[in-house]
């Protein structure tokens, strides 16, 4: 048994059950989960000294990307930055966009291979669960130790254009429609200091996720490095 599954059995020895339920919303389990995940990314920030202050899911997202990035270029998937993370890096933030909630990217597969590269991801990543969302346009991989996601998005390949499907609600549109020139040649940046790609035409993609409002930021807080 796990030391947490040993905390679970005695939270619910020690709790009334209400208050087990919702332990999650509890000021304890707050000041537990910030502790836990502060500890942990102590070597984390000892590992990339130029990181050592950034905040805490900014620092996530940055490990997490090193560690997906490298196994997407092994298995030699195309992949680009999604989201958060490409608005953030067009902004010449160098950095996930806002707080850095989750880590976007998207690859570029075909829609017979979903299924392919789906069973790779959880081969490799044995032990983080993935959620399939929205039939089958995204998923989830979850990194349970860090309480935190790498949400990878799918560009459709097409004969004469690539094509993004998505059914999700805000703040993106339900369907998004790029030609192929958009997305190739795929342009290098930077994400928290770690090479990247991102799409041929950032500008139009950024367009049709966030409108033509993404240009600034919107928030008072913004991280750039």
């Amino acid at each position: 048994m796990t030391i947490k599954k040993k905390i679970k059995v005695i939270l619910k020895m020690l709790f009334t059950k209400k208050f087990y339920n919702y332990r999650h919303k509890s000021l304890i389990y707050l000041i537990y989960y910030k502790l836990e995940i502060n500890i942990k990314c102590v070597a984390l920030r000892l590992k990339n000294l130029k990181l050592f202050f950034i905040p805490t899911k900014h620092l996530i997202a940055a490990h997490l990307y090193r560690k997906i990035s490298i196994y997407l270029k092994t298995i030699k998937q195309e992949h680009l930055l999604f989201g958060g993370a490409l608005l953030g890096v067009i902004r010449n933030q160098n950095a996930c966009a806002g707080s850095a909630k989750d880590l976007d990217i998207a690859i570029i597969i075909n829609s017979k291979d979903r299924n392919k590269f789906l069973n790779k991801l959880k081969n490799y990543f044995y032990n983080c669960p993935i959620k399939i969302n929205n039939d089958f346009n995204s998923i989830h991989l979850n990194f349970i130790k860090y309480h935190y996601y790498i949400d990878i998005a799918f560009i459709l390949k097409k004969k004469n254009k690539t094509e993004y499907l998505h059914y999700s609600s805000a703040p993106y549109p339900e369907k998004i429609t790029l030609r192929k020139k958009d997305i190739y040649p795929l342009k290098n940046k930077k994400l928290y200091y770690e090479n990247c790609f991102v799409p041929n035409n950032s500008n139009q993609l950024l367009n049709l996720l966030f409108k033509k409002k993404w240009r600034k930021p919107h928030r008072k807080r913004q991280l750039y490095l």
